[in-house]
């Protein structure tokens, strides 16, 4: 889970291989205000994410340790802005991301 400037709720679902969001200070049996899922997405059993002080969403995968990259406000089936993975990166079996 992350939370962006702008207090909105981020979540990365593995389970359903997707992304939710939720309103800032959401509360009790909501919908998501946004969701990144579908095959354009990259997204392979999501289970760590973090948002960066521009918007962008950094989800880690552990399908395939990879690191995808969304742009800020990014919804639907959408492609990455950018991906990290391959044997070159030393990724595996990734367990979170976080930006500072």
């Amino acid at each position: 889970m992350a939370v962006d400037s702008s207090n909105k709720i981020y979540v990365a679902c593995g389970s359903g291989n997707n992304v939710l969001v939720f309103a800032a200070g959401a509360n009790g049996n909501v919908a998501p205000t946004a969701t990144i899922a579908g095959t354009n997405t990259g997204l392979g059993h999501p289970n760590g994410i973090a948002v960066d002080t521009t918007g962008k969403i950094y989800v880690g995968n552990n399908n395939g340790s990879s690191v995808t990259v969304f742009a800020a406000g990014a919804s639907g089936n959408v492609a990455p802005t950018a991906t990290i993975a391959g044997t070159n990166t030393g990724i595996g079996d990734l367990h979170g991301v976080s930006v500072h």
